[in-house]
């Protein structure tokens, strides 16, 4: 398996995500079932 070209490297601002709004959508948004 190769290694990623960015392996070891911080992460860019690109690859964050917005936890609180992660987590208020998690509570909000609702399925379409069926």
């Amino acid at each position: 398996m190769a290694n990623h070209s960015r392996a070891g490297q911080p992460a860019q601002q690109s690859d964050l995500i917005n936890v609180a709004q992660l987590t208020a959508q998690y509570y909000v948004l609702k399925p379409v079932v069926g």
